[in-house]
């Protein structure tokens, strides 16, 4: 009864020791929704500013038509495709922040888990130990 005891105790210390793993595991599925939304706004520059040029290529095109100052117009576009890409600089650089920190965190999570496993791998030892000591006949043990 006694090594059952134990072994709960055993139990529960390896699992409370690797709560930091189990919260660094949640903080990566976090970081990860958190790319995949920069990733989203991305794509949603990258659509604008695809956006803006056939709407500028479409003004270009009306303005010769009907004779009317182009220059304007073009250049409020191009302030516009300007502002977008600065957008997106930004963005990209933020995701490439993102992923470098969730690989940093990545790594240390699988040192930590390699290091939970190798202590279970002991446990598990010590409790076949204390299995093997328990199956003996009583005259055996005290010998």
């Amino acid at each position: 009864m006694q090594w059952q005891t134990e072994i709960k105790q055993e139990r529960e210390r390896w699992f409370l020791a690797h709560k930091e793993e189990l919260d660094q595991l949640e903080t990566y599925w976090e970081d990860k929704a958190e790319r995949k939304l920069l990733r989203r706004k991305i794509d949603e520059q990258n659509a604008e500013l695809t956006r803006l040029q056939q709407e500028l290529d479409y003004m270009t095109d009306q303005t010769r038509e009907r004779n009317v100052s182009s220059k304007e117009i073009i250049k409020q576009l191009e302030q516009k495709l300007e502002k977008s890409n600065r957008e997106n600089v930004v963005l990209r650089d933020e995701q490439q922040r993102v992923l470098t920190t969730m690989k940093t965190e990545l790594q240390s999570c699988e040192d930590r888990l390699r290091q939970a496993n190798a202590e279970k791998n002991q446990l598990h030892d010590t409790v076949i130990q204390y299995a093997s000591h328990v199956s003996k006949p009583i005259s055996q043990v005290c010998v």
